[in-house]
């Protein structure tokens, strides 16, 4: 994130694009704000995107990763890029409290804001030669992103509609122009809504976002127990979600709602603008709020909006129902591949962790890992394999149970396209007890293979035993 602060930053000096300032302000509230537990310090390596999982954390002197290093980077830019300045131009860019002392234009400006909570900003002017005025200046006001309508922004200087400043609205920028006054205050709102936003692989499948903030769903607190993989990192041990289906109301579809969320919810914001905003959609018990304040619950970001047939056709075949990620194993990463637990076994494989990260068995070779399974309940194999794979052979065993032994002949489009398996009882029934990192676990060896004469289809991203 880091290195993209600074990317984005130096885009806007060269272009002086506003969208490389939304980035930056995006980044803030939902990526680094979210990456730390206020009641430690402690930060996250990662955030789970998948709903059920909850943040883990660093330790002070056992737990202190890669990431963790140069994420604590993030925090020395967050003041670096909240104003501009070209001639007599001020650019105010993100809307935190904070003082710029501009000695280049004789002006002390400094900004209390009800943000990201509350919509009202003030701008207070002071001089800092004393002088009555300033000399001519436009205040560049960015208008964020997520702001509804903001070329209907209003601002008032000290407390009259524009006042003695000439005002030029605007979707992207709002100027307000004069030679300011000392103590001069200048107000304006920033109006929220609720938005959804789409994933491309499925136009079913949205995240909420109200005003600047992403928001997530309380999940509760149950089993959060960690694991281990790579080289110490602690991760959640178990996906645990009763449900990834939000079911919308009769005669409402996926992109109606997709087009006006705020119908089918029910919003809710006590008085007092440091009361943050409660979602919760029509029908659902489902909770959502400011993510970044998310930092000890079990979460969900993306959800199905399904009508009620799609929601009954998905229960049918058992998608989106009561699952729990038990493991999961990245192919061709080879610090998470060879950790205790999965302990990988290679003969004559490539790894590839460049664009995308997948592992191929040569011609006669083969891989595999140690995979935890739930004894108490069904599971499945899930893996991403590869359009271009398509007529390459593939064999995958459990414990030397074949489970699929063919050539790939998918028939969809997608470059990359999900790929699932039963594990048979009998397998699961026999799965091998051990003890790794520290944890017990019921294992069982999944492989994967091609031919002696041919190399199999590329295993990709990532590798889950899933229990239902």
């Amino acid at each position: 994130v880091y290195n993209m602060l600074k990317l984005s930053r130096g885009l806007f000096m060269i272009t002086g694009e506003k969208k490389y300032l939304d980035y930056y302000e995006n980044t803030f509230y939902n990526s680094i704000l979210s990456s730390q537990n206020p009641e430690t310090g402690m930060t996250t390596y990662f955030q789970p995107m998948a709903t059920g999982y909850f943040k883990t954390y660093g330790e002070p002197f056992t737990k202190f990763w890669c990431c963790t290093g140069s994420g604590m980077e993030n925090f020395t830019k967050l003041n670096d890029s909240l104003y501009f300045y070209r001639g007599s131009d001020i650019f105010v860019n993100m809307y935190f409290d904070s003082v710029l002392n501009s000695t280049e234009h004789d002006l002390k400006l400094e900004i209390k804001t009800a943000l990201p909570f509350g919509k009202k900003t003030c701008v207070k002017l002071t001089t800092l030669d004393g002088a009555k005025k300033t000399d001519r200046l436009k205040l560049i006001f960015k208008m964020p992103d997520w702001v509804d309508e903001p070329e209907k922004v209003v601002f008032r200087l000290n407390g009259t509609e524009s006042g003695s400043a000439t005002v030029i609205p605007g979707r992207d920028w709002a100027v307000v122009e004069g030679e300011f006054a000392d103590g001069d205050v200048i107000e304006f709102e920033l109006p929220m809504k609720l938005k959804a936003a789409g994933l491309p692989d499925d136009e079913r499948v949205f995240g909420l976002k109200y005003g600047p903030l992403v928001l997530s769903a309380d999940l509760g607190r149950e089993n959060m127990s960690t694991t281990i993989t790579g080289v110490d990192v602690t991760v959640p041990a178990r996906k645990i979600a009763a449900s990834e289906v939000i079911v919308l109301p009769d005669g409402v579809n996926a992109g109606d709602f997709a087009k006006d969320p705020e119908k089918y919810v029910t919003v809710e914001q006590p008085e007092g603008e440091g009361a943050s905003v409660t979602v919760i959609p029509a029908g659902s018990k489902l909770r959502f709020s400011a993510h970044f304040l998310r930092y000890r619950d079990r979460y969900g970001i993306y959800f199905y909006y399904l009508t009620g047939d799609e929601a009954r056709e998905a229960a049918a075949e058992g998608r989106f129902g009561n699952t729990e990620d038990v493991d999961t194993v990245m192919p061709g990463y080879g610090q998470y591949e060879n950790d205790e637990l999965h302990a990988m076994l290679e003969k004559d494989t490539e790894s590839v962790t460049s664009g995308a990260t997948y592992r191929i068995a040569k011609a006669g070779g083969a891989f595999s890992y140690r995979m935890a399974v739930d004894r108490s309940r069904k599971n499945r194999i899930r893996m991403m394999l590869r359009l271009c794979d398509n007529r390459k052979p593939l064999r995958i065993s459990a414990d030397g149970t074949d489970l699929y032994n063919d050539n790939l002949a998918y028939r969809g489009t997608d470059q990359y396209y999900p790929f699932e398996i039963e594990l048979p009882g009998s397998v699961v029934a026999g799965a091998e007890h051990i003890t790794a990192n520290g944890a017990e676990y019921d294992v069982v060896t999944i492989a994967f293979s091609g031919t002696p004469e041919a190399d199999s289809a590329a295993v990709c991203d990532f590798v889950k035993v899933v229990a239902y």
